[in-house]
């Protein structure tokens, strides 16, 4: 391993910062997002969870946390108001004695679905001029700077 200093870059434009662009890029969408959310009371990260459970569910308390990037504490405030609102549910893992599953209910699918329109008009907008092979593309490469910074991994159940 190299164990010398390396010189940061003499030359450094923000706009081209890879950080900098997918921050910028996010926070434009998810401001316009929290404006779609307001119409269910639902707060970004209520969402998110909502979104993980109507595309796999049950799941796992600690796949959930990791899937959505959220710290344990803040996702279980998230997990207790949707468990009271109905829109998810709990039990116990069968294969664990102490893992509990989560679910979406019907309540929390007419919740999502009744979003997706919205979202898809954002995700259409934002990929506004890009052919089927860049969408492609852009999702691989989004994918992979995922990994890159945070490696999922697989869960049983």
């Amino acid at each position: 391993m190299n164990s010398q200093k390396q010189e940061p870059p003499v030359e450094f434009d923000v706009r081209l910062n890879v950080p900098y662009l997918l921050g910028r890029a996010a926070n434009g969408l998810l401001g316009r997002l929290t404006e779609v959310l307001k119409q269910q009371d639902l707060s970004l990260g209520m969402w998110r969870i909502l979104a993980l459970l109507y595309a796999q569910s049950p799941l796992r308390f600690s796949a959930l946390f990791t899937l959505s990037s959220m710290e344990p504490s803040t996702a279980s405030r998230f997990i207790n108001e949707l468990l009271q609102r109905g829109l998810i549910a709990k039990k116990k893992s069968k294969t664990d004695a102490r893992g509990v599953l989560l679910s979406i209910t019907r309540a929390g699918q007419q919740t999502v679905r009744s979003l997706l329109p919205q979202v898809a008009v954002m995700e259409k907008d934002t990929l506004a001029g890009f052919s089927e092979d860049e969408v492609y593309l852009a999702r691989r490469l989004l994918q992979r700077m995922c990994d890159n910074v945070s490696p999922l991994i697989d869960y049983p159940e």
